[in-house]
C-alpha cells in the first residue's frame, strides 16, 4: 500500500485535521506494512549499519531471491573479497570480451592459471592452463587441487581441433595425420624420417623429395600418372635409338630409331616419306586417306583390269574422272555433300533431308510427290495450286468455355472450334499475317437449367473491323475472317448464323 499521511489541519485545534481514531488507524496500517516487510512475526535477522547489510545470526547466509523470473541486477561494479566464490548455475553468461585470471599477480610471481575441470571419480581432474614456468599453454590431467598456484602434470590431455593456421613444435606425436576435406596432406618443406614410411594411400609432395638411400615401393605416382614396378622396368637399361623387346622406345640424339618389326596404329601416322612394300588393312576394312593423295606415278592394276577398291574409300581432296560408278556417297564428318555443278539422275534420289533453293522438272511437266509433304516453314508459290485427289486438312484448335476470363483465339491455326458445353466464352484475337484466313466455328453449346438460351461466345472488336461484337449462340454458327495489315484489323468475309453488331 502507499504510505498514509495523518492530516494535522491548517492550524492547531481548528477542527480540520484527522480524528484520533483515523490518525492512529493510519499509523497502525503503516507499521503493519513495515512489520510485514521485515519478516512478520519472525522478523528479519538482517540489520543495516551505514551502507552495510549485516546478518544478526552468526555464520548464516544472506539470500537475495527475486519473485518469479525476476533477476538480481547490480548496476555498478561487484567486488567479492572472500577466498572462495562459488557459482552454482545451469548456465553462466558473461558479457565481457576477456576474462582476467591472476589479477592480483602484479609482481610476476610464478603462478599457473587456467581452467580447472573437476572430474570426480572419472579420474584425475583436467586443466587447460598457462604454465608460467614453461611459458606456454598446456592441456593436462593433474592431481593438483583447484586452489594450487602450480599445476602438477600427471599426463597430457588430448585436444580434438581443426587448426587453420600453422602448427609449430619441436616434436609432434600423432597416430594419424589426415585432411578433413579429403584432399591431400601437403608438406612443403623437407621431411626427415628416421623410421619406415608405411601407408596404403597417396603421399602428395609439392616440394622436392630427397633421399640419400633407396626409395622402395610397389608403385610411383607423379601427378595423375601411376608407375608400377613392371612399367618402370620398361625404361631400365634401355639404349637410345635402338628397339629392344619389352622395353620403352627412346630416340637417339638425331631423333632416329631402328629395329621395329610390325607397327599397328589406330590413329594417324604422319611422315615426310613413307617407304612401303604393301599398304593394307589388317581387319579387312577400308584403308582411309583423309587428305589429298599425291603420287609421282600412276595407280595401275597389275593385270590391266579395273582398279577395284573393295572397302570404303575416304578422300579429303578432289576426285576427278570421266565416269564414277558408286552405290553410296557419304560425308565422313556429317557435313553436307557439296556438288558445285549440275546433277542428272535417271533413277530415284532418296534423302532424309534435301536442302535446295529450287526444284524443277527439265521437261516442264509437273513435279510429283507420292507421299506426305511436311513443311516447317512457309510455302511460297507463283503459279496455281491444283489439288487432283485426296483431302486438305487445316490446322485446328478447340476452346472450352467456362465464363472465367478471356480465351485467346489462336492465330497459329487455321480453324478454332468453340466448345461452350461448360459455359460461355469471352474471346480475343491477336494480329495475324497480311492475307491470313481464320475460321471460327461453334460446335458445342451447353444446356441452361430451367430452359432458355445457352450462354454465348462473344468476340469483341478490339482487333476486328466490325462495330461491336460477333456473337455465337448455337451449333454450326461460324465466321470467316481475313487479316489486313494495312488497317491492322481482321475483316469478315463470310458468316453463318452468327449475330454481328
Amino acid at each position: 500500500m502507499a504510505k498514509q499521511t495523518i492530516g494535522i489541519g491548517s492550524a492547531a485545534n481548528d477542527g480540520t485535521g484527522d480524528p484520533l481514531r483515523t490518525a492512529f488507524d493510519k499509523i497502525n496500517d503503516n507499521f503493519t506494512e513495515i512489520y510485514t516487510e521485515l519478516g512478520g512475526s519472525s522478523l528479519s535477522s538482517l540489520s543495516l549499519s551505514g551502507n552495510a547489510l549485516i546478518s544478526d545470526v552468526a555464520n548464516s547466509d544472506i539470500n537475495i531471491t527475486p519473485n518469479g523470473t525476476g533477476m538480481v541486477i547490480i548496476n555498478s561494479n561487484l567486488e567479492v573479497k572472500g577466498t572462495t566464490t562459488e557459482i552454482n548455475a545451469t548456465t553462466l553468461e558473461i558479457g565481457d570480451n576477456l576474462i582476467e585470471l591472476n589479477k592480483d599477480n602484479s609482481g610476476g610471481a610464478d603462478e599457473d592459471a587456467g581452467l580447472y575441470i573437476q572430474r570426480g571419480s572419472a579420474g584425475n581432474n583436467a586443466v587447460f592452463y598457462w604454465n608460467e614456468g614453461d611459458d606456454k599453454f598446456k592441456a593436462v590431467l593433474t592431481t593438483s587441487v583447484g586452489t594450487a598456484t602450480a599445476v602438477v602434470d600427471s599426463s597430457t590431455a588430448t585436444i580434438v581441433a581443426n587448426v587453420e593456421g600453422d602448427l609449430t613444435g619441436d616434436t609432434v606425436d600423432v597416430n594419424i595425420i589426415k585432411s578433413t576435406d579429403s584432399s591431400n596432406i601437403r608438406i612443403q618443406e623437407a621431411v626427415e624420417i628416421s623410421g619406415a614410411v608405411v601407408g596404403g594411400s597417396t603421399a602428395d609432395f609439392t616440394g622436392a623429395v630427397t633421399s640419400g638411400g633407396t626409395l622402395t615401393g610397389t608403385s610411383l605416382t607423379c601427378g595423375n600418372a601411376v608407375l608400377t614396378e613392371a612399367e618402370l622396368e620398361t625404361i631400365d637399361t634401355i639404349t637410345a635409338g635402338t628397339v629392344a623387346a619389352s622395353k620403352a622406345v627412346v630416340v637417339d640424339s638425331s631423333s632416329d630409331i631402328t629395329g621395329f618389326n610390325n607397327i599397328t596404329a589406330t590413329g594417324n601416322v604422319t611422315a615426310k616419306i613413307g617407304d612401303f612394300e604393301s599398304l593394307q588393312s589388317t581387319d579387312s576394312t577400308g584403308v582411309t586417306i583423309n587428305d589429298n593423295l599425291v603420287m609421282n606415278g600412276s595407280i595401275i592394276a597389275e593385270d590391266s583390269s579395273a582398279i577395284n577398291i573393295v572397302d570404303g574409300l575416304n578422300v579429303g581432296g578432289a576426285i576427278s574422272g570421266d565416269s564414277i560408278d558408286v552405290n553410296e556417297i557419304n560425308s565422313g564428318d556429317s557435313t553436307a555433300i557439296q556438288v558445285n555443278d549440275g546433277i542428272n539422275c535417271s533413277g530415284t534420289v532418296s534423302a532424309n533431308e534435301l536442302d535446295t533453293s529450287r526444284i524443277f522438272n527439265t521437261d516442264s511437266s509437273a513435279i510429283k510427290i507420292d507421299d506426305a509433304l511436311e513443311l516447317a516453314g512457309e510455302l511460297n508459290h507463283t503459279g496455281n495450286v491444283v489439288h487432283v485427289t485426296g483431302v486438305t486438312q487445316l490446322s485446328r484448335e478447340t476452346l472450352s468455355g467456362d465464363s472465367a476470363g478471356t480465351d485467346a483465339v489462336s492465330v497459329a491455326t487455321d480453324v478454332t472450334f468453340l466448345d461452350m458445353s461448360g459455359g460461355g466464352q469471352t474471346l480475343s484475337i491477336a494480329d495475324g499475317l497480311d492475307g491470313q484466313i481464320k475460321y471460327i466455328i461453334c460446335n458445342q453449346v451447353g444446356t441452361v437449367a430451367g430452359g432458355g438460351n445457352a450462354t454465348p461466345a462473344i468476340l469483341d472488336n478490339t482487333n476486328g473491323n466490325w462495330t461491336t461484337a460477333i456473337r455465337f449462340d448455337a451449333v454450326g454458327e461460324s465466321v470467316t475472317l481475313i487479316f489486313d495489315s494495312q488497317t491492322g484489323k481482321w475483316n469478315i468475309v463470310g458468316s453463318q448464323g452468327v449475330t454481328i453488331t
